[in-house]
């Protein structure tokens, strides 16, 4: 940096700055891939209409990032629903991730936060597609239970304002921490 003084006082200066790190951060943990093993339970909820509750064994393949405070989930296979009748005929539903997926895990205390959007593709056409926005959330402990909630988007589903909670329950292998 360069200081010249006020007219009459003649100085003319060059200071040097060096910056240098005095903290001593621990290294970070290494990118870790895992896979989540476990099981999803759906409860469906269409007004006027008792509630019906879906199991599908589950496998995610994650990565955990950024010091394993990142998770992000890099495959969902598609999960198909076995068939039901709704009042306009025999459905069968696919699930799939049409979004998010990206979420993050608080080192203190094990929390997990997930958001993620999932398609629902049925094979009745006229119930037309639907999404639904979950925050799935939990905390870390030998097992993880990750659960949300929400409402439809879209098609039939959307349109009577039908709504859904999920549960996931499983584990990492090999797990984060």
């Amino acid at each position: 940096m360069h200081y010249v003084d006020a007219p009459g006082m003649d100085g003319d200066y060059i200071l040097f700055l060096k910056v240098e790190r005095t903290d001593n951060l621990p290294d970070c943990a290494a990118n870790l891939t895992s896979v989540f093993n476990g099981s999803a339970v759906m409860t469906l909820t269409i007004p006027g209409q008792k509630p019906r509750t879906f199991t599908e064994p589950i496998s995610l393949p994650v990565e955990f990032t950024d010091c394993r405070r990142s998770i992000r989930i890099t495959n969902f296979p598609a999960i198909t629903t076995v068939q039901y009748q709704t009042p306009l005929g025999p459905n069968t539903t696919t699930v799939t991730q049409s979004g998010g997926g990206t979420g993050s895990i608080t080192q203190a205390n094990g929390d997990l936060r997930i958001p993620i959007t999932l398609g629902f593709v049925h094979t009745y056409r006229a119930l037309g597609n639907s999404t639904l926005t979950l925050n799935l959330t939990g905390t870390e402990s030998e097992n993880f239970t990750l659960d949300g909630s929400g409402t439809f988007s879209g098609g039939y589903l959307g349109t009577v304002g039908s709504t859904a909670t999920v549960r996931i329950t499983g584990s990492f292998s090999p797990r984060p921490r």
